[in-house]
């Protein structure tokens, strides 16, 4: 266990440098299209990479087969169908308040939106945790980094300017490559991540919520 996601980590740490430069570069901006051409290429690159190890993986437990596999696609389907509804009653429902007390969009993405968007890989992570599917709680969280990423932004730059350009996002993105960089050694110095480290990972996303809310303003 754990190889795929020490190969995976790399990976999300090599999309967050390619969206700060690209952001710093304008290539989310004026040049939006390039941008977001470039994306969905390494995402594509980032799907085959796994199908190869996936393939690899398959071949090595060639005679493991489950009987239930039907019956396991159609619960995943439905829990993608969960997630998706959930999510979007969740985030409708934040901006409509956060809106109607007048808080900023930015601010608004950054924090209840981004809550709503990561409760369902909260909810997942937990639950495979919680049965000892290590491998699923950390790769539920790298793979969902690297798809918002590159499909996702990439996807949305085909079509319009990102406006990533700014000193605000600027500033954002490199809290981003920062903490993902902090990331690198509790990845890979050890098989596990212990209460420690999680407290500290904890502790680090609080101080980002007061620097989204207070912080920024100080240092401007």
């Amino acid at each position: 266990k754990g190889g795929i996601i020490k190969r995976e980590f790399p990976l999300m740490l090599g999309a967050t440098f390619v969206l700060f430069f690209s952001s710093y570069l304008g290539l989310l901006d004026e040049y939006h299209y390039y941008g977001g051409a470039l994306f969905l290429i390494l995402f594509i690159l980032f799907l085959y990479f796994f199908y190869k190890c996936a393939k690899k993986e398959r071949i090595k437990n060639e005679n493991s087969k489950d009987k239930n596999l039907p019956k396991n696609l159609f619960f995943v389907f439905l829990g993608i169908i969960g997630v998706v509804a959930g999510a979007w009653l969740l985030i409708e429902s934040a901006v409509s308040i956060a809106s109607f007390l007048g808080v900023p969009t930015f601010l608004i993405a950054l924090s209840i939106v981004a809550v709503g968007t990561s409760v369902p890989e909260l909810v997942v992570s937990s639950m495979a945790a919680y049965r000892g599917e290590s491998d699923i709680a950390v790769g539920n969280v790298l793979g969902s980094n690297v798809f918002n990423i590159l499909l996702i932004l990439g996807f949305a730059a085909l079509f319009i300017p990102l406006y990533a350009n700014t000193s605000e996002s600027i500033a954002h993105l490199s809290i981003l490559l920062i903490i993902t960089l902090i990331m690198y050694p509790i990845i890979n110095s050890r098989k596990i991540i212990s209460r420690i480290e999680g407290v500290f990972m904890l502790a680090l996303y609080f101080v980002y919520m007061w620097f989204t809310f207070f912080g920024y303003e100080l240092i401007l």
